[in-house]
């Protein structure tokens, strides 16, 4: 006997056969979405903060053992990326200057990922 194409099923009881199954629900939910990275007003925002705090502070900057952990931590970091042959940072928009500025911490979103300092105790709203 030839299949119909277009025949809808229909469950036959004389065949001990169950009907087809509509598929389950699962619990698992989808990985979350990385964070939109900052716009250019938002880039310049986040800057002209950093130089402010930077300047407030009287200009200090880290040394190279610090300033190593603080870019291996980066590098090793999902929101780091490659842009236009630089590093870049998904999360505040920052190229790399801010691993030198003393007076700047990390904004994961999960809590800074830097060694606190005598100028970056907690993290602060800004």
């Amino acid at each position: 006997m030839r299949a119909i194409v277009g025949t809808p099923i229909v469950h036959r009881p004389d065949l001990d056969i169950p009907p087809p199954r509509p598929p389950q629900a699962t619990n698992i939910s989808p990985p979350p979405l990385p964070p939109e990275p900052p716009t250019l007003i938002e880039m310049a925002a986040n800057f002209s903060g950093a130089m402010a705090r930077w300047a407030a502070a009287g200009f200090p900057t880290v040394d190279a053992a610090e300033l190593e952990q603080r870019l291996n931590t980066c590098r090793a970091c999902e929101n780091w990326g490659m842009v236009l042959g630089f590093g870049r940072c998904k999360v505040c928009g920052c190229f790399g200057l801010k691993l030198w500025l003393k007076t700047e911490r990390c904004r994961h979103p999960k809590g800074s990922r830097w060694p606190q300092n005598e100028f970056v105790k907690s993290p602060s709203k800004e």
